[in-house]
């Protein structure tokens, strides 16, 4: 009887070293390891990184239809602020980088929620300042891998004026790779197949995408309850990949082709491991390697969660229209989007109400694969124009807020 050998990159164990080292980094700075996607705000910009993400609304792809709304120019689509800001999170003290080095190596990462604030809106030309760090370490145990680490992070936004611009809060899980390919929770699900008459539906739920555009929705119009139009995304196929990391970048990673990779594999080897041509690879590869991502506990490639966070922030304005403000959006990543699947959005007006002389509503919606299955609950704020209290008017950011920024710059 022979036993195999452990492969230190898909067989690694979460430690309490592990845990103990990731709870000394709450309240730490933590750099992004790419160079800033975009230094400077481009009505090109917003163009590419829609048209990357599969969509084509006009107040952030078109200067001649963006003059004729209340912004008066295009404006960033609300998820472009992660693809900027000049990083000033600082630098983790020298002792305390070494005494954390290794934490989680070898140990898998997957997307597990987003929260986001917009303060105001991005304009071309602007250039932003950001600042980022660790909020929270969270043992748990998951059905997909055991032991698994919920580690929360934060990054504020600012412009060069001073003022802020918004907040963007995610949850990571850390989970073992290879504890999670021998449960193999999700190892009967099967391959998307598309019949003509599932294209034809596909196609004319694209053809139908209801888009309220300069159509003003006013606060008095609205009835909770009220049901959302339905807005499909897919099938998911390796040109929505490659497209936005076009949009947004490598993801804070590093990867890049040919000697910038080299380089950046030297600075940090163990995030590569021989792929099928026994060369290093970036273990990133899962989301466009199916071999990879079987190796690692689930049966395909899969998407990022953020491209779903993306049409979730689509489908909610494109409800909302020009005159409205995106204000807050938080979506749950609870089941894979795999290649080949297609995401339904549906929903519904949750509540309305004011916040001071904010006219508000909150959507409740969620993305719904081929299967039937939820696998992307979202809510939203949004601010709109009332006919008695006038145009949207854009949010003060909270108390909590402030006292956020207050520790992330203590920790920098």
């Amino acid at each position: 009887m022979t036993t195999q050998t452990p492969n230190p990159d898909v067989d690694a164990k979460i430690t309490p070293e592990d845990v103990a080292k990731m709870r000394m980094l709450v309240n730490q700075p933590e750099q992004n390891n790419d160079p800033t996607w975009n230094p400077v705000a481009m009505a090109n910009d917003f163009r590419r990184y829609l048209n990357n993400c599969g969509d084509n609304n006009p107040l952030y792809a078109n200067p001649d239809y963006a003059k004729n709304t209340r912004w008066g120019n295009v404006i960033a689509p609300p998820m472009f602020i992660i693809t900027m800001g000049y990083d000033r999170s600082g630098t983790l003290d020298p002792e305390l980088k070494a005494k954390t080095r290794g934490a989680l190596r070898g140990i898998g990462m997957y997307q597990s929620g987003f929260e986001f604030e917009f303060f105001r809106p991005i304009y071309p030309g602007d250039e932003l300042f950001k600042r980022s760090y660790v909020s929270d370490v969270i043992e748990k145990q998951s059905e997909f891998a055991n032991k698994s680490l919920l580690i929360k992070h934060a990054t504020s936004y600012w412009n060069t004026r001073g003022e802020d611009v918004g907040v963007y809060r995610y949850l990571m899980i850390h989970a073992e790779r290879g504890t999670a390919a021998k449960k193999g929770k999700y190892v009967e699900i099967s391959q998307a197949k598309y019949t003509e008459e599932d294209i034809k539906k596909i196609d004319e739920a694209y053809e139908a995408e209801y888009v309220r555009g300069a159509t003003p929705r006013y606060w008095e119009d609205v009835v909770v309850g009220e049901e959302l139009p339905t807005m499909v995304r897919g099938p998911l196929t390796l040109v929505d990949i490659i497209g936005f990391h076009i949009a947004i970048g490598w993801g804070g990673f590093g990867i890049n082709p040919g000697k910038m990779n080299y380089f950046n594999k030297k600075r940090m080897p163990r995030f590569y491991v021989p792929g099928k041509y026994g060369y290093p690879e970036a273990v990133q590869r899962m989301h466009w390697e199916e071999d990879w991502a079987k190796k690692v506990g689930t049966p395909m490639s899969y998407d990022y969660g953020m491209m779903r966070c993306q049409w979730a922030m689509n489908y909610a304005t494109n409800w909302a229209g020009d005159d409205a403000w995106l204000w807050k959006i938080e979506c749950e990543m609870r089941k894979f989007n795999y290649h080949g699947d297609t995401q339904w959005y549906k929903g519904k007006v949750a509540e309305k109400f004011k916040e001071g002389d904010h006219y508000c509503v909150k959507l409740d919606f969620w993305a719904e694969s081929q299967r039937g299955e939820t696998t992307t609950p979202a809510r939203a704020t949004i601010i709109l124009p009332s006919r008695e209290g006038g145009p949207a008017r854009l949010p003060v950011p909270p108390k909590d807020y402030a006292a956020e920024k207050a520790l992330q710059a203590k920790a920098s």
